[in-house]
């Protein structure tokens, strides 16, 4: 196993449970605001998904910047 292989995993772990803590929140939210919160939190969500989607391209996200880190690290180191 390279650690190219265990960073990739690594992320896919990290990914996992920030969707788990994702769908828990939204089922928290829909236990205290009711259905209509809940429709309005994920309307929400979608229209912040979108400008994050329009401007993505020319502003990486932190997770990248991270990755392209590790990976310079990994590639110096190897």
């Amino acid at each position: 196993m390279s650690i190219t292989s265990g960073l990739v995993e690594i992320a896919q772990f990290l990914a996992s449970i920030a969707e788990i803590m994702s769908f828990v929140y939204v089922l928290a939210a829909w236990a205290h605001y009711g259905v209509a919160g809940l429709f309005l939190y994920l309307i929400g969500w979608e229209i912040v998904g979108l400008f994050f989607e329009a401007i993505g391209k020319r502003i990486p996200s932190p997770l990248r910047v991270l990755w392209r880190i590790v990976r310079g690290i990994v590639e110096i180191t190897l």
